[in-house]
């Protein structure tokens, strides 16, 4: 099925744009159109848009939620036995339904245009999930994971006692499903699992939050010269100020200014259908995108299957028992992290000031960390040695440094065709015995190679090694080129993940290095 026949099927069934067209009541202010920079297929606008104008219209009875059939005897009677499962499990259960029933489904045209793959953390196997390498992503990874099979098997029972046989009952369906509630739902007042809304859930992402991003890249360009030499960690001079700076540069894309209102689009009540709104005015033939709510990268991996190059609401969290010496007494509150700029979150600056005095002067004095302000010149010094020395503490924790990240994602992405790939596994197949001459063929004219110590190379190999290892002989049979394609691009979400997480720990490092220097 094709996008005119999706346009097509949403006009019959009263989906519009709210403009009053005769001719096409959606295509007059939004088509369907690809934009590689935003993964792909998305909505764009058909004219010149206004902030705040109602641009798509979904009614009720288009939509696929547990509401959608109250009236089916035989769920409702299913219902009562099941009564256990979450309304997540009942949305994936009649899904899967609703593809078995093929052209009798009222939905058949949409569902045959949803993807057929996904890379919510449902998917990735241990391969992909150990590529994160942050413990903290590695759990959350491994329980949802194990959390969407256990699903699976409590709900096995409903979708068998709906005659559901064969491959629509079987874990790489529930997988599918899974991930198609999990990345396409939208929130209803009714269900917790939210609904599926054609032709609504096209549009693309847009994070709420505004972020100078010029600014950030300014800095991170100027931070290495402007430092002294006893301030740049190890992993600050295996790069030169141009390579940070292009690091920056290429995941950035300019000034990046975003509204702050956190939804564009929710049901009304009155009139019984999903509304969506333009959130800032568009021209004609611009990406017209919906914020799905505040989201770091690893929430928008886990839930949606990708990330931004450049997330601003992104961080990293840090736990006060992370730091020695630490003296507080009383519990803290609010958000312990660290900006996606490298500054701490202001609960974490003032904890830490906090944290590193005495407690009588935390009794005198402690309304000013409180406000934001310092409590000496001396504290702070302390303040910012001791989170410099933990950002890189855990920099050094990690098997690959930022750098090496950015090598191997440069070399995968090189390997992005059926042709690369098959390269590829043939050169790694005999890793273990390449010559100096074969890597080089292997890596090609990959930037910064040549930068990289002869250790960091072979665990770039001994990586690309591993993948090629990476298939499905726990099932007994090997992978075909087109499973190895997706691996391939959640080993790449994977690595793209923590070099966005280093690259925040890293600059965390400057700031505080610079704000040292200010305090000499």
């Amino acid at each position: 099925m094709g996008e005119e026949e999706l346009l097509k099927w949403a006009v019959l069934n009263g989906i519009t744009d709210a403009s009053g067209s005769t001719t096409s009541r959606i295509v007059h202010s939004l088509i369907i159109a690809t934009f590689p920079q935003s993964g792909g297929r998305g909505l764009a606008a058909a004219r010149d848009l206004k902030e705040g104008e109602l641009i798509l219209v979904v009614p009720e009875s288009s939509l696929l939620n547990v509401g959608s059939f109250k009236g089916d005897e035989h769920i409702s009677r299913l219902l009562k036995t099941f009564s256990h499962l979450s309304d997540f499990q009942l949305l994936v259960t009649i899904l899967l339904r609703e593809v078995a029933r093929g052209e009798s489904s009222k939905w058949f045209v949409y569902l045959q245009t949803l993807p057929r793959s996904y890379h919510t953390f449902s998917q990735f196997q241990p391969f992909e999930i150990q590529a994160l390498q942050v413990q903290d992503a590695v759990s959350t990874a491994k329980y949802a994971a194990a959390e969407a099979h256990k699903q699976w098997m409590e709900a096995k029972p409903f979708l068998e006692d709906l005659g559901l046989k064969g491959r629509f009952v079987t874990w790489r369906a529930w997988q599918w499903a899974h991930a198609t509630v999990s990345s396409r739902t939208l929130h209803v007042p009714w269900s917790n699992a939210g609904t599926l809304c054609p032709v609504g859930d096209l549009f693309n992402y847009a994070p709420p939050g505004a972020y100078q991003a010029e600014a950030i890249q300014k800095t991170s360009c100027c931070s290495i010269s402007d430092l002294h030499a006893e301030d740049i960690s190890p992993l600050e001079k295996n790069l030169s100020a141009h390579e940070v700076c292009e690091l920056d540069a290429c995941n950035t894309g300019g000034n990046l200014y975003f509204t702050d209102r956190l939804t564009d689009g929710g049901y009304d009540m009155n009139l019984k259908s999903y509304c969506f709104y333009a959130r800032e005015n568009y021209k004609k033939g611009d990406e017209v995108l919906l914020c799905y709510g505040l989201h770091t990268n690893l929430e928008l991996l886990e839930h949606y299957g990708f990330l931004l190059p450049f997330n601003p609401n992104d961080k990293v969290y840090l736990g006060l028992d992370e730091f020695y010496g630490f003296a507080c007494d009383k519990p803290q509150h609010g958000s312990m992290h660290i900006e996606v700029d490298g500054r701490p979150s202001f609960q974490l600056l003032a904890a830490l000031r906090l944290c590193f005095v005495s407690k009588a002067v935390r009794q005198q004095k402690g309304h000013l960390a409180l406000c934001g302000q310092q409590l000496s010149i001396e504290n702070d010094v302390l303040v910012y040695q001791r989170l410099k020395e933990r950002c890189l503490a855990l920099l050094h924790e990690f098997p690959s440094t930022l750098h090496m990240d950015s090598v191997l994602e440069h070399i995968l992405s090189l390997c992005s065709t059926f042709d690369g790939l098959i390269g590829l596994l043939e050169l790694c197949g005999n890793i273990k015995s390449l010559s100096a001459e074969s890597q080089k063929l292997l890596v090609g004219s990959v930037c910064g190679w040549t930068a990289l110590h002869l250790q960091e190379r072979e665990f770039i190999l001994h990586e690309l090694h591993n993948f090629s290892q990476h298939d499905s002989r726990g099932s007994g049979k090997s992978a075909s080129i087109e499973d190895l394609g997706l691996k391939m691009e959640r080993w790449w979400l994977s690595i793209r993940w923590r070099f966005c997480h280093k690259r925040i720990l890293h600059r965390c490092v400057n700031h505080c290095a610079r704000q040292l220097l200010l305090l000499e």
